[in-house]
């Protein structure tokens, strides 16, 4: 074993133990006081959640999410995270081991998976840090709050809300890599009005997207690696007026565009560049009724995603152009019953559309193909009940039925419960529920598509206690989880002459015409394990400090293998040291233990090494106006894989001034 790489081994081991007797993160258990809107689809304390909830604020963001949220998520319990090289790679997460086509994405409240890729997962690259306000992660399944899927849980993220006192804020930021960024910002309002502005731009010369800063492959290479460079920018707006009549409205935008050359897992590609654009816009208008008893809302929304990739002037190959758009309404009830809680309910409907088109390089010498072209629209009536039996115990129940039109039918359910020990500081909550995920577009009506494709579903449970201490000194939280899924939708391939490498003819369960192979329900899977996390104030005003651990078995029932993606281990401890009147240091220690991954080499699946990875962040304020900050990332320049042979940062310094007025 190579000596460095033993050294990091023993020293990762040795950390670990920390994670066992340190409090464990706050974001897991939020305050009691704290409002939240993910776990009833209505503001609700985060007290009364049943579930297990992680709620990331503002200032976490801005320390940890300079260009984007994948950083930031890393760092929630039961929250594996990919990225494939670079800032602008393909970023998915996936919840408690499930598939990142399982973990539902939504942005102000509202889905934002990709109707045109193939499982429909969600690109969170596209989405900037500077738009977002907080991000609120409802861990198990969620399908009878949110439909399609929440099978592993649903990621909130919810953009800049207006407030009556004008706000304004600009972040200017330099670094390695040639980086370079600018945030700016603006809220204020009056006593109807209030508004939210935000846009963001980066860029970066980047490193290889494949193998960059990786020794295994850069020590066998035949010449350089090019660098992969990528600009991105978004733009977010956010409306609400009030008069305090009875109705109010409100709408949302939110457009960002990412430009970046890339790589596949088997090699540098110097041609390769894609472009990609996600547009969403939203309209709200509530009415209050029955002497304010009953509130309803009226949503309407849209969203188009496109994505361009091989978009050369010059060069070989094919272009490939993917499209998908999503739009639909939601009315939503919320009705209070006095002592016997709050009723929601209400009926949806959304309609997906996708389509994929090819072209020879260069780009307009040819005439373009459609490959792929898909749509259909789904139907859906729920409803969520929650209320408080006794004062300490809170209970909910949610139902929900989505009719995919000529498909599918497919009810789910979710029930929890939460009680407060009084005058101990300790809250018991547990849920179970079903879950549910429709077969894509791709997989339903692309030429490898099956249209009689059963949807994935879930059973999931989970129990935990949340405990604060020493006057709130100390928080913990522990959560132990399950979840089935069954009817797992995954490629069945063709068998091929050894000899002529020709299709010996389509496999069971695909279309005569199908001979490469097909999409088919053939497997089930199992996730568990248990989440740690907590905050502890060593010293009042001076000294904190917080950690995560995440124990997980993801498994394929069928065949006993490990789920590709998922470390049995992981974890991140960081101290925050207020010892300097105005500075702010915090070191932040990421553990990745091991976990199985596709080598696009080798084409087969290998055992990628654990690592530790430690962060650090640095902030002076200035004045009431003036701060500057500086983050040095992977600052003992491990060398790790975040996912096999793509390119990771080494050691890398960022510094900026942020001005707020």
């Amino acid at each position: 074993m190579h000596a460095l790489h033993k050294r990091r081994l023993i020293m990762a081991g040795a950390l670990l133990p920390l994670f066992h007797s340190l409090p464990l993160a706050a974001q897991t258990a939020p305050q009691d006081n704290q409002i939240v809107v993910t776990p009833y689809r209505s503001p609700t304390a985060a007290s009364a959640a049943g579930q297990a909830i992680t709620v990331v604020g503002r200032d976490e963001i801005e320390k940890w999410g300079a260009t984007s949220v994948v950083d930031v998520l890393r760092s929630v319990t039961g929250v594996s995270v990919t990225q494939n090289g670079g800032p602008a790679g393909l970023a998915t997460i996936r919840l408690r081991g499930a598939e990142a086509r399982h973990s539902m994405i939504m942005v102000d409240g509202l889905r934002v998976g990709d109707p045109s890729s193939t499982g429909g997962e969600f690109d969170l690259s596209f989405l900037n840090a500077g738009d977002i306000e907080r991000i609120e992660v409802l861990k198990g399944p969620q399908s009878a709050l949110y439909g399609s899927e929440a099978i592993g849980g649903v990621v909130n993220i919810i953009t800049r809300r207006g407030k009556r006192d004008p706000k304004s804020s600009i972040t200017l930021e330099g670094g390695s890599y040639g980086t370079r960024a600018v945030q700016a910002s603006t809220t204020g309002g009056t006593s109807t009005l209030s508004y939210a502005f935000a846009a963001t731009g980066f860029a970066t010369d980047g490193f290889s997207a494949f193998g960059g800063n990786i020794r295994r492959i850069e020590r066998n290479r035949t010449g350089p690696l090019e660098k992969d460079s990528a600009e991105k920018t978004s733009l977010s707006a956010r409306v609400a007026y009030d008069p305090g009549e009875g109705v109010d409205v409100e709408a949302g935008a939110l457009h960002s565009v990412n430009a970046n050359r890339y790589d596949q897992s088997y090699g540098d590609d110097t041609f390769a560049r894609q472009r990609n654009q996600f547009s969403q816009a939203w309209g709200k208008a509530g009415v209050r009724s029955l002497e304010n008893r009953l509130y309803t809302t009226f949503k309407i929304y849209a969203s188009h995603l496109d994505r361009n990739t091989g978009a050369l002037s010059s060069g070989t190959g094919k272009a490939t152009d993917y499209a998908g758009d999503r739009y639909g309404f939601d009315i939503q009830n919320d009705l209070k019953l006095d002592k016997f809680g709050t009723l929601t309910f209400g009926i949806a409907s959304e309609q997906e559309t996708a389509e994929t088109t090819k072209e020879n390089l260069p780009r307009g010498t040819a005439t373009k193909t459609k490959t792929f072209d898909g749509n259909q629209t789904t139907n859906s009536v729920y409803a969520v009940h929650h209320w408080n039996p006794t004062q300490p115990l809170t209970l909910s129940l949610s139902g929900r039925i989505d009719s995919v039109v000529d498909a599918d039918t497919f009810p789910t359910w979710r029930a929890g419960a939460a009680y407060a020990v009084a005058g101990t500081g300790t809250k018991l909550r547990s849920s179970l529920g079903t879950g549910a995920k429709t077969p894509s577009l791709y997989q339903r009506f692309s030429e490898y598509g099956t249209s009689g494709l059963n949807p994935e579903k879930s059973f999931g449970i989970d129990a935990g206690i949340d405990q604060t201490l020493l006057d709130e000194r100390v928080t913990l939280s522990a959560t132990g989880f399950f979840n089935r899924i069954n009817n797992l939708i995954d490629f069945r391939y063709a068998s091929y002459d050894p000899i002529t490498y020709v299709s010996t003819g389509a496999p069971s369960g695909c279309a005569a015409s199908q001979t490469d192979g097909c999409y088919v329900n053939v497997s089930h899977a199992e996730t568990k394990g248990v989440e740690l996390g907590g905050t502890f104030v060593l010293v009042p005003g001076m000294l904190r400090a917080k950690g995560t651990y995440t124990f997980l078995l993801a498994e394929n029932v069928d065949t006993g293998a490990a789920l590709l993606r998922r470390p049995m281990h992981q974890g991140v401890l960081s101290v925050t040291w207020l010892g300097i009147p105005k500075v702010e240091i915090e070191p932040r220690l990421t553990l990745v233990g091991h976990r199985m991954d596709y080598d696009g080499i080798l084409d087969a699946n290998v055992r990628a090494a654990p690592y530790a990875k430690l962060d650090l962040h640095a902030r002076y304020t200035i004045d009431q106006t003036w701060s500057a900050f500086t983050r040095l990332e992977n600052v003992t320049n491990a060398h790790y894989e975040d996912a096999r042979n793509y390119g990771i940062a080494g050691r890398a310094i960022y510094a900026g001034v942020k001005a707020t007025w």
